[in-house]
């Protein structure tokens, strides 16, 4: 889609600038692809998840110091919110390989309305909101529900499979409404500073 659009981005680490240009293409990582590939996990004394586990484990069953269970929670949910990409990245590979990447874009709404709904959710996860700056793009975009996304349980692959078709599919109601973007973007305004 080549139409030029205006979008509305969160801003959570770098403070942009207006006139400011991103790029983001099949070879740029977003910071989701960085949040959920890169980071490690390790104890202070460099035990890693498995070995803190092993470590853990005696003849009453498994204790844990505060340290170590923190770090298993932390990386269970870090490696199930993951999985859950790669299957979204999977599906979309597979059957819709014209949109944008959830690896390889920016988070964007499409109207200021739809950003607050995010705004609620980043707090939950105490995210440092340091903006909210109106974008210009005529990139690639997707935009879908994120109530779609496949749940972050215990159910089996094949669910989460078909959860992504879902999310790709995008019919009917969009509860939460997110736009993936690609291509080239210019910051055009800063609307919020906090």
């Amino acid at each position: 889609m080549s139409t030029t659009r205006e979008y509305y981005h969160i801003v959570t680490r770098d403070k942009f600038e207006v006139g400011q240009k991103l790029v983001f293409s099949e070879t740029t990582n977003n910071r989701l692809y960085d949040f959920f590939f890169k980071k490690e996990f390790i104890s202070s004394n460099g035990q890693d998840f498995f070995q803190v586990i092993k470590a853990g484990i005696s003849n009453n069953g498994l204790q844990l110091n505060r340290e170590d269970t923190n770090l298993i929670l932390k990386y269970n949910d870090i490696t199930i919110r993951g999985i859950r990409e790669l299957i979204v990245e999977m599906v979309r590979l597979q059957n819709y390989p014209s949109y944008p990447s959830r690896l390889n874009c920016l988070y964007v709404s499409e109207t200021y309305e739809d950003i607050s709904k995010w705004i609620e959710i980043f707090e939950t996860y105490k995210r440092n909101i340091l903006q909210i700056v109106k974008l210009k793009s005529n990139g690639n975009y997707f935009s879908g529900n994120g109530e779609l996304l496949p749940k972050e349980d215990a159910t089996s692959f094949e669910k989460k499979i078909n959860q992504a078709n879902e999310y790709w599919k995008n019919e009917g109601n969009t509860t939460l409404p997110e736009v993936l973007l690609d291509g080239e973007i210019e910051v055009v305004e800063i609307v919020n500073e906090f």
